[in-house]
């Protein structure tokens, strides 16, 4: 009878370790899955980040290099392109909840007053612009690299 209960009790033990492996092995996988995805998506918005930027300010550029030349008018379908793309830009900074980037607060007024005339293209710094758009990029890719690895924000 005593052979009887230890029998019964070492498969309980055997059961319990596996469940509990199991489980441990079960909240891993999803631990790596939820950090997979959230760096994936926290990636894609970055590349989405940099393709805007770089529609706006390479618009901006283009009119500059031409503002001397009389008869320049820039292609409408462009102008429409990069309003669409500060739109987005613009959507994208989340500034109704401070998440860690102070520089979302910096670069939205000076997305806000971009504008693709002449008057403003003599006025824009892009060196400002860039510098800020910068700092944004390199917290955020931060985030990604903490999050690859598994840590939380």
């Amino acid at each position: 009878m005593t052979d009887l209960y230890i029998q019964i009790i070492s498969q309980t033990i055997s059961t319990a370790s596996i469940v509990v492996t199991a489980i441990i092995a079960i909240y891993s996988l999803r631990k790596q899955s939820w950090s997979k995805t959230v760096s994936e998506t926290r990636n894609q918005w970055l590349n989405d980040f940099r393709e805007e930027v770089s529609i706006i300010v390479a618009v901006l550029e283009e009119m500059r290099m031409h503002m001397d030349e009389d008869k320049y008018c820039p292609d409408k379908c462009i102008i429409h392109e990069a309003y669409i793309a500060k739109a987005k830009l613009y959507t994208r900074l989340n500034t109704n909840k401070f998440d860690g980037n102070e520089h979302f607060f910096l670069l939205k007024p000076l997305l806000y007053n971009i504008k693709f005339t002449t008057e403003y293209v003599k006025s824009f710094n892009g060196k400002e612009f860039l510098e800020v758009v910068n700092q944004i990029l390199e917290l955020e890719w931060k985030k990604v690299k903490k999050e690859a690895k598994g840590e939380m924000l």
